[in-house]
């Protein structure tokens, strides 16, 4: 069983600013922008989970799929 290493932080910050502040996109537009940074899409949701920890991502499920959104600076 393999395991991807943890991308590298300077990397999910550039993420993380990507997001909008203050509004919605949906966790595809996520994906989408993740890859412009290089990272794989398989990061996804570790990368959320990371920013939701750190008080930077709200997520939110509606019924056609999850969204998410920055909610302050780094």
């Amino acid at each position: 069983m393999s395991t991807l290493a943890p991308p590298p932080v300077d990397d999910i910050a550039e993420f993380w600013m990507k997001i909008p502040y203050g509004a919605w996109i949906p966790m595809q537009e996520a994906a989408r922008r993740l890859r412009e940074v290089g990272l794989p899409r398989e990061v996804l949701t570790a990368a959320v989970r990371k920013g939701r920890r750190r008080s930077l991502l709200r997520t939110e499920a509606r019924p056609e799929g999850t969204y998410v959104m920055r909610v302050r600076e780094l």
